[in-house]
Parts: structure tokens; C-alpha cells; sequence
């Protein structure tokens, strides 16, 4: 499987491997080989102040101003690792692996089956989703999922012109392919009280309707809480290797019309 994707500034390419176009060198630093070389680091207070290094350990007790930085490669879908087609630390987008054969056995099962199933008799339909995430730095929070239907516009464009006429004031609009479903992407960050909160707007054509699902996660600020505690860096990785694409694409699995 390949997953396409649209940014503002041109395309992406999520798959099982990296190539070129595939990651960013922003925030990053140092040679490597392997992915167990190179480690978020430096994060500070706030959000998205670190780097990606292959010397963590001098960026211990880094101190930064205490604002969320919504353009730093961590806060948007990008994980630290060893980039190794040029033997460089950097950022690469979380991947998906094509082979189903390659997956280890407790994601090649249903995922979705003792998920929590909500039906809204009005709307006619029916969706699943989560009621624990099985993480221990994110987790889904209310409000609950919810979808709503309206006609197919043929005249819609995934723009930025979307985040206003969603009523927002701010947020990332991308375009993504996932298990080809096509879907227009509104991301939306806040913090607040050690957390940063994503509001995540997933917007697809199917069964004749445009569709939309609204969901909310909490990630852990892991500089500002752990930051001199050993579970710094295992909140960042968790985080790191978190894919929301593939929650939203499931979730959006298993809706369907009641009959």
C-alpha cells in the first residue's frame, strides 16, 4: 500500500520506504545509521522546540519559551529518525507498511471489533470508535466522534478557505489518500493545562454524501511534564509513531447506513 498525500506546498509520499521527497531536515541534526541513533530531544516547555539528533544528551534541561510551535515537524505527523538514504537524522512522515505479511500480529487484527458502537437513528447510520487509544501519552477526548452528512458539492476545494468556512480561526488543510479513500484533512491545535488538544476534520465523498468526521485527541506535553523525568522519551516516541491518518481512516471503516 501507498499513501499519497497533498500539502499546501506540493506532494508527499507516505510508504515502506523513504525516498527524497519523503522527509525534512528542519529542527535536525548529526550522521547516523540506524533510527536507534537519532532521538527527539530538547523539547522544553511548550510544544515543538526540540531537535532530532544523534547527541541527546546535550540537549538535557534545554529551556525554551513556554508557546506551542504549530509548524514544528513533531506537531505535524513527522517522526524523529535515521533518514538512510543520505545517513542523515531527520524527519520522515509516519508510514505505512504495504506487505499486510510484514505487520506484526496485533495490527494485522480487526482493531475495530470491541470498539464502542454509536448509532444515530435520525442521521440513519452507524460508526464505531474507540474508547481507549491503548496509549499512554494520547488519548481521545470529548466530545465524543460525530459525523455529519450534507450533498456532495462539486465545487468544494481542499484549501486553506476551508478552516474559515468551517467557522474556525486557524489550522493545516492536506489532502490524503488512506486504503483509497481520499480525504481532506482539517488539523487544529491548541494547549492548554500541560496538553496539546488536535481537532481532527476528516472530509470525504461516499454513499452519494459528503461526509465529515470530527474527532479530538490529547497528546501529552512531554517537555513540559517530564521534563526531567525518564518518561520524557518514551512520551515522545509513543508520540512520535502514533499515525491519526489510520485512526481516522478506521473509524471511517465502519460507518455505515442503518436499514
Amino acid at each position: 500500500m501507498i499513501v499519497i498525500g497533498l500539502g499546501i506546498g506540493g506532494f508527499f509520499v507516505w510508504k515502506n520506504f523513504l525516498a527524497t521527497d519523503d522527509y525534512l531536515l528542519e529542527s535536525s541534526e548529526g550522521n547516523c545509521d540506524t533510527s536507534s541513533q537519532c532521538e527527539y530531544a530538547g523539547e522544553g516547555c511548550g510544544g515543538g522546540h526540540g531537535i532530532c539528533t544523534n547527541e541527546p544528551n546535550k540537549y538535557k534541561g534545554f529551556l525554551t519559551t513556554c508557546d506551542f510551535v504549530e509548524q514544528h515537524p513533531i506537531n505535524n505527523g513527522y517522526k524523529c529518525e535515521c533518514i538512510e538514504a543520505i545517513n542523515k537524522c531527520g524527519w520522515s512522515k509516519i508510514g505505512y507498511i504495504e506487505n499486510l505479511d510484514l505487520l506484526p500480529p496485533e495490527i494485522k487484527k480487526d482493531e475495530t471489533a470491541d470498539w464502542k458502537i454509536y448509532r444515530d437513528k435520525e442521521m440513519n447510520i452507524e460508526f464505531s470508535y474507540p474508547q481507549q487509544l491503548n496509549k499512554n501519552y494520547i488519548k481521545l477526548t470529548p466530545p465524543l466522534p460525530k459525523i455529519s452528512l450534507k450533498s456532495i458539492d462539486s465545487n468544494f476545494e481542499c484549501d486553506e478557505e476551508l478552516i474559515s468556512k468551517k467557522g474556525l480561526y486557524f489550522g493545516n488543510v492536506r489532502e490524503a489518500i488512506v486504503n483509497e479513500n481520499n480525504y481532506c484533512i482539517i488539523e487544529v491545535s491548541e494547549g492548554a493545562m500541560g496538553h496539546i488538544y488536535k481537532t481532527y476534520y476528516y472530509i470525504v465523498d461516499k454513499h452519494d454524501k459528503q461526509i465529515t468526521l470530527q474527532f479530538v485527541l490529547s497528546y501529552s506535553n512531554c517537555g513540559a511534564l517530564y521534563g526531567i523525568d525518564n518518561k520524557m522519551q518514551e512520551c515522545e516516541q509513543e508520540q512520535s509513531e502514533f499515525d491519526s491518518y489510520l485512526l481516522g481512516d478506521q473509524i471511517f471503516s465502519t460507518f455505515k447506513f442503518l436499514e
